[in-house]
């Protein structure tokens, strides 16, 4: 091209049939990892969850908006660079010493005339180690390890969730240490029992049912019903009670405004003109054997709406308070999480299909997300599960070094100082302290939520990329053999899905060193994702499709370099190479 360049060739035409060749080549791989995103997130955006609802839509519409950047944008200003490139190529060819050899060397290697280029790391030593029989059984073994541990893991993820784990250390969880610490019962909870508008008068048998079976609840403290408004009214109005439901209302507003009543105005509201109660409030305790996580609480407020609908029926009940918020995200989430990954899975596969037009490719791609899925959802599990033991290690660990401290056998029984000695003591003394507090709810081990539970449903669109690029590299190749196709697919996309797997790697690394939970559960989950995504789509892939052999779709051929370099274009009819330099470039940008 640089050649036809030198010689007179229009620049523009030339550049324009490169940029053509490698959009033919990596276009296609990436409209189907694109489409395949897009999809996967508008189907996890059908969920009862606002947040995640929102957050699919959110992604669904910047994978929608960098395709079309990638396809417009991008490739204009590619066009313009290989203008640059070819008229330096040009002037290198004329005897024209180049500025900056760097940026213009590779100017002339035009992979449709230099056919005969070195594989690289992917395609060479790479590929011959990973393809051998000792590579494949130890990747296959490998894989199904990593895919029983998942399995395992799912099955066994609980939901939590607490709203402490917002907080950063500073004034405000200082504060909220102090007054969980000194001002509040962890043993008990307080919850509220609402109830709407309703004729009271005719409600009473109703009423006095669902609080006499209320206190009969296992885990709700009897005596904190006591004091209500329902049974206080019915001691005060007891000379002379209400004989209908108007002198019930005269009666309850006229207790309200008495010395006795005067405490429980707020816990009872009534219409604008006072001809209705529209609504109550009754305090109650819920008491815990242990911290009131969210998952305790959900439970007791599922059992609290079950008494509700079969003893208080007319009454319009609810039993509420603000954790209740978070209570019902953990309530839904399990179900939700899993219909909505569940639905993108399908939905990819489904697209899958239609754009690879093979079965065995479709369904090789499709088992790679779902394992990265499910291997993504499991280790919620074994995160989680490790937690509290690691506390529990890191005390043994200062424990262990304080006796090896006192008894001077510590670091080659050199004795250490008297001062250094007490220092470490106060130290395991302390952190022993903090452990044993926080050992029941460790702040930033990891369970099933409303945060967690987008990374899921981000698993399914991030995981296609890497197999998806591959595996159409492989069916495009025209090698006569499974595995000299498979060497040829790494050759060409190997050094291009590295790139971008480890380039977003390190683009996410500084929110490792955040102190949030979100960005920390954002860092561990799309580490673990990309990891994972880089493994099947790097490792498990090629195997696969050596052993399984997906049909190609070229004939087997050998593509002879022409004897002139090619001026403008692809000739009709002659077929695209899937072997080149700028399919690499787009795909690594992809």
């Amino acid at each position: 091209d640089a050649a036809a360049v030198a010689a007179g060739a229009d620049v523009a035409e030339v550049a324009s049939a490169r940029i053509v060749r490698a959009m033919a080549s990596a276009g296609p791989s990436i409209f189907v990892t694109s489409i395949t995103d897009f999809c996967a997130f508008i189907a996890g955006s059908f969920t009862t969850i606002p947040a995640i609802e929102a957050f699919c839509v959110f992604c669904a519409t910047a994978v929608l908006t960098d395709y079309l950047l990638q396809t417009t944008l991008f490739v204009a200003i590619m066009t313009f660079d290989m203008r640059r490139k070819l008229r330096r190529g040009a002037n290198e060819l004329g005897g024209v010493e180049p500025r900056c050899y760097t940026c213009s060397k590779d100017a002339l290697g035009d992979p449709e005339v230099v056919t005969d280029r070195p594989s690289n790391f992917f395609g060479g030593r790479y590929a011959r180690v990973l393809l051998s029989v000792p590579g494949m059984a130890f990747v296959l073994m490998s894989t199904a390890g990593l895919a029983v541990m998942g399995a395992v893991g799912a099955s066994r993820v609980t939901a939590e969730f607490d709203y402490e784990w917002f907080l950063v250390p500073g004034w405000y969880l200082d504060a909220y240490n102090f007054q969980e610490r000194h001002f509040r019962n962890s043993l008990f909870y307080p919850i509220g029992v609402y109830t709407g508008k309703a004729d009271y008068f005719e409600a009473t048998p109703k009423m006095q049912e669902l609080l006499d079976d209320y206190r009969k609840q296992g885990y709700v403290v009897d005596s904190s019903l006591d004091d209500n408004w329902f049974d206080a009214h019915a001691v005060w109005a007891a000379p002379d009670p209400p004989t209908d439901s108007d002198a019930y209302l005269v009666s309850v507003a006229a207790f309200l405004d008495s010395p006795e009543g005067i405490g429980y105005q707020e816990k009872v509201v009534f219409n604008n003109d006072a001809t209705a109660i529209k609504a109550t409030k009754i305090n109650a305790l819920w008491k815990f054997n242990g911290k009131a996580t969210s998952v305790k609480i959900m439970r007791r407020m599922i059992r609290s709406r079950k008494l509700g609908r079969r003893v208080g029926g007319g009454l319009n009940w609810r039993f509420y308070d603000r954790v209740f918020v978070f209570a019902e995200g953990i309530k839904v989430v399990l179900r939700e999480s899993v219909f909505s990954m569940s639905l993108a899975c399908v939905t990819v596969g489904f697209v899958l299909l239609l754009l690879l037009g093979d079965i065995i490719a479709s369904l090789l791609v499709g088992t790679m997300v779902v394992c990265v899925c499910l291997i993504t959802y499991g280790s919620i599990y074994w995160r989680g599960g490790g937690g509290e033991n690691f506390d529990g290690l890191r005390v043994d660990f200062w424990v262990c070094r304080v006796g090896l401290l006192r008894s001077g056998a510590f670091r080659g029984r050199r004795v250490i100082s008297t001062a250094s000695r007490r220092a470490a003591e106060r130290s395991a003394s302390s952190w022993g302290k903090f452990s044993r507090a926080d050992a029941s709810t460790p702040r930033y081990h990891d369970y099933l939520n409303n945060v967690s539970g987008f990374f899921v449903i981000i698993a399914v669109g991030l995981a296609s990329d890497a197999s998806a690029h591959y595996c159409h590299a492989f069916l495009e190749s025209s090698k006569p053999t499974s595995r000299e196709r498979a060497v040829e697919a790494l050759d060409l996309l190997g050094p291009s899905i590295f790139l971008g797997g480890t380039s977003t790697l390190f683009g996410i690394g500084l929110t490792g060193l955040s102190i949030t939970y979100v960005f920390q559960t954002f860092f561990k989950y799309l580490v673990t994702i990309l990891v994972l995504s880089l493994w099947f789509g790097l490792v498990v892939m090629p195997v696969a499709c050596a052993l399984l052999a997906p049909r190609a779709r070229h004939k087997p051929s050998v593509v002879k370099a022409p004897e002139e370099p090619i001026a403008a274009g692809l000739k009709e009819g002659e077929p695209v190479s899937v072997a080149g330099g700028p399919v690499a470039s787009d795909a690594s940008s992809h």
